[in-house]
């Protein structure tokens, strides 16, 4: 008898700690907050988010980064909204660059490999004649800054391979802070 309840205290003990080791789920680093989805290429798509005021030209309000990790926290892909007005209401997302010091609301998507700091391919928003591209903010408290919003972007590379990304169907909610 003691050595069959041994036997299981032992198993028992075992089963613990192969439960113990299994991997933690991965938090977002502390800058992210909210949500941010979307349907690319067909498929469901989520990333972290977090909402700035744009420090280059901050007249032209603030800027959205929704970006993807793997599950050793590298980098992999980043999509960005950038001059967004501090308003309620629906913004063309143009073909500019981020460093433009244009009221015109664009947009950038990258993806990355290594360790998440190499850029593999950039990619620009381009006028598709299937699909709009937007950005609209549904609601945003100004005490809080928190914001909620719709968007919906056609991007692709300028250089081999070539390639063009279909997002829509796209959710976000996050804090400019």
């Amino acid at each position: 008898m003691t050595i069959r309840l041994s036997k299981y205290l032992w198993l028992v003990s075992l089963m613990w700690l192969m439960q113990s080791c299994k991997q933690d789920p991965y938090l977002p680093p502390p800058i992210y907050n909210g949500e941010a989805r979307a349907i690319k290429e067909g498929k469901p798509w989520n990333a972290w988010i977090y909402a700035k005021p744009r420090r280059l030209y901050p007249q032209h309000g603030f800027y959205l980064s929704m970006d993807v990790y793997n599950t050793n926290l590298y980098l992999r892909e980043g999509l960005t909204f950038f001059s967004i007005p501090y308003s309620t209401g629906t913004y063309t997302v143009d073909t500019i660059s981020i460093y433009s010091d244009t009221a015109l609301t664009g947009a950038s998507y990258g993806t990355y490999i290594d360790d998440g700091d190499v850029l593999s391919q950039l990619y620009d928003v381009i006028h598709d004649l299937g699909h709009d591209n937007y950005i609209r903010i549904t609601s945003y408290n100004t005490q809080t800054g928190e914001i909620h919003g719709e968007f919906q972007v056609t991007v692709a590379t300028k250089s081999p391979p070539l390639d063009t990304l279909h997002f829509t169907e796209g959710y976000f909610h996050t804090w400019i802070k």
